[in-house]
């Protein structure tokens, strides 16, 4: 059935059928489920790595102790995973599972 905008008499169903189309209420929980399921799967995922990268010493600066001489620039380059333990990862996974299933 396909109501857009009616003209003449609306049957009951043609009426129910606009307004829940047509309900901000109604797509406002749609799109509150969406992001609950969104947030399971979420849940269930690792944490994401993190890379990092520092430089010294670029522009060539002199030894602070001795006072003469150039430092040769440095650069440090990290790479760390968060690795969890103790079953945090699943007890987030059911907390998210238990928050869709209130929707």
């Amino acid at each position: 059935m396909r109501i857009e905008n009616p003209t003449g008499q609306v049957t009951l169903r043609e009426a129910l059928a606009l307004a829940l189309m047509h309900s901000p209420d109604l797509a406002a929980f749609a799109w509150e489920v969406r992001a609950r399921e969104a947030r399971v799967l979420q849940a269930g995922l690792l944490p994401n790595p993190v890379f990092s990268v520092q430089a010294e010493d670029l522009g060539g600066s002199t030894d602070a102790a001795s006072g003469q001489g150039l430092l040769q620039p440095q650069a440090t380059i990290q790479l760390s995973q968060l690795i969890e333990l103790g079953g945090k990862r699943a007890a987030r996974q059911r907390l998210a599972e238990s928050h869709q299933q209130l929707a």
